[in-house]
């Protein structure tokens, strides 16, 4: 009788282990997909700045070009001030050439700014697709381990069940 009540009181402790086993392995579960979707959150505000970031990149850029203009004209008026004080703007040729060379700085320099902004905002642009796909991939991953935690449970709770019964060591 002592035998028998001891069995039974083992299988149902086996039960009562293959139950918290589960549970674990379903809360651990639950535990990897939040944290999954945390990170794909974190990643998908991340790709959302670096758009943002690229646009205002775009914006300064603008913004200094167009200083550079109104400092090249600012300079303009200036020397045309300075050569109409001293010489005539409108006759002298040496005047007038290094007017005509003034421009081509300001050119090159409004077309490097053009230039570096267009790889700035292509830079950020792929950054921004690189974060997207990070986010995918954290709730794909985050999938896979939670289907892993619980088959790992699953198998936990057959090996108890079978120690259980007598049809292996727990």
């Amino acid at each position: 009788c002592a035998i028998i009540y001891a069995s039974k009181w083992n299988y149902s402790g086996a039960y009562f282990l293959m139950f918290f086993q589960i549970a674990g392995a379903v809360l651990g579960a639950v535990g990897q997909m939040q944290q999954a979707k945390a990170a794909a959150t974190a990643s998908d505000q991340r790709a959302r700045q670096m758009k943002i970031d690229r646009e205002v990149g775009k914006i300064q850029a603008r913004q200094q070009q167009t200083a550079r203009q109104e400092q090249y004209f600012d300079d303009l008026a200036a020397n045309e001030a300075y050569f109409a004080f001293n010489r005539d703007v409108g006759g002298d040729m040496s005047v007038e050439a290094f007017l005509n060379r003034e421009k081509d700085p300001m050119r090159q320099d409004i077309s490097r700014m053009g230039f570096q902004a267009s790889m700035e905002a292509s830079s950020r642009a792929t950054s921004a697709l690189v974060e997207s796909e990070r986010a995918k991939n954290s709730l794909v991953a985050g999938r896979l381990n939670a289907m892993t935690t619980i088959a790992y449970g699953v198998a936990q709770a057959q090996r108890t069940a079978a120690g259980a019964s007598g049809g292996g060591k727990l």
